[in-house]
Parts: C-alpha cells; structure tokens; sequence
C-alpha cells in the first residue's frame, strides 16, 4: 500500500537505503534528516520541510518537491528524472554529480549561493531562477530560456551561454571570464562591474541594453581582446 504520512516529522533522523516509494509526504518534516541512497521515486513531498538533508546518490525520480523547503540539502549524485521541484527553495543546495534531465523541472526554483559547477541545463526553461551568488564554473546554459534570471555576483567563469535567451538578465558583479555567448540574446541585462576577460561574445545580440552602451563597448573590448 501507498504511504500516507502528512506531516509527519522525521526531523534529524537517518533514514539511509530507506525507501518511500509512491509515498504521500505533504509538509512532512525531514530537516536535517540523513537519507543517503533513499528511495523516494514518484513520492509526493510537496510543501515539506526538507532543509539541510542529506539525500546524496538518492532516487528522487518522478517525486514532487513543488514549494519545498529545500535549503542547504546534499543533493549530490541524486536521479532527477522527471522530478518537479517547481518554486521550491534550493538555495545552497549541492548538486554536483547530478544529471539534470529535460523532464526536470526547475521553473521558478531559488537557487542562490547553490552549488552547481559543471552542470548541464543546457536547453531548459529558467526564466526569472535566481543563481545570486552561485557557483557555476563550466555549467553548461546552452539554449536555456533565462530571461530575467539572477546572476548577480555568480562565479560563471568558462560558462557555456551560446544561444541562450538572456533578455533582462542580471549579471552585476559576476565573474564571467572566458565565457562564451556566441548568439546569445542580452538585451536590457544589468553587467555593473562584470569581469568579461576572455570572454566570447561573437554575433551576441545587444539592442536594448539595461545599461546603455556599458556592454556594448565591454563586449567589443572582449572580442578584440580574443582575435589578439
């Protein structure tokens, strides 16, 4: 049978291999909880409690983690096959070794301060996902719809934004060396104080800039600093 177990708490217990499968777990509490290799495929945690857990190499495919609270949590080497964690709060989340699939849903997620070096979300949509103060070095946007996403003060350094939707993003403050943004949309962004050393802006689209001609001229400084 299918557990039911709203708002149940398991708050800082281990819960390691321990499997929840299909499991309905609304506003339960798991804060602080040690759930390395848990099972919680297709579970339904929505609206949960769930800050700082450590669910490393978890199974979390198909599970519902929509507006959960999700702060801090080791998410490393997860499966996220189709898992929704739309409007949840993953801010200094740990996602290193995770594989973000097309079926992942990240609309309107907080992943601030997160920890997402080396990822790929390449392709998908993020429009408005705040990455404030992020680490992000070699991730991979290509193709992403982020419009009116937060970068400011992102470690984005050898990041991957060729094709990408940029419009009204925010890159104060960011360090984007050696990034690429070949065709990429960046109208109306905000790059106060951004370091573009190396970058590569080729045929990026810059009408409309939030800033003036701010990156227009950091943009041409880059690219001739790249063809020597």
């Amino acid at each position: 049978a299918k557990a039911r177990l709203n708002r149940a708490n398991f708050m800082f217990p281990k819960v390691s291999d321990a499997r929840f499968t299909q499991a309905t777990l609304t506003k339960a509490n798991f804060q602080g909880a040690f759930g390395v290799r848990a099972n919680f495929t297709r579970s339904r945690i929505s609206g949960a409690q769930l800050a700082h857990i450590n669910l490393r190499a978890a199974q979390l495919n198909e599970a519902n983690f929509s507006g959960t609270n999700l702060t801090g949590a080791n998410l490393r080497n997860a499966e996220l096959t189709g898992t929704n964690f739309k409007w949840a709060n993953l801010s200094g989340v740990r996602l290193a070794g995770t594989t973000i699939t097309p079926t992942t849903n990240l609309s309107h997620v907080n992943l601030e301060n997160a920890f997402l070096n080396g990822l790929n979300f390449s392709g998908k949509s993020l429009s408005g996902v705040s990455f404030k103060s992020a680490r992000l070095k070699g991730t991979n946007f290509q193709a992403a719809d982020l419009t009116a996403a937060n970068f400011r003060e992102a470690s984005l350094q050898n990041s991957n934004f060729q094709d990408a939707c940029l419009p009204g993003a925010n890159f104060d403050h960011a360090a984007l060396q050696r990034a690429k943004f070949n065709r990429a949309d960046l109208r109306r962004v905000d790059v106060n104080y951004v370091d573009w050393a190396d970058a590569d802006l080729t045929e990026a689209r810059f009408e409309e800039l939030g800033t003036g001609e701010v990156l227009a001229n950091r943009a041409a400084r880059a690219i001739a600093h790249q063809n020597g």
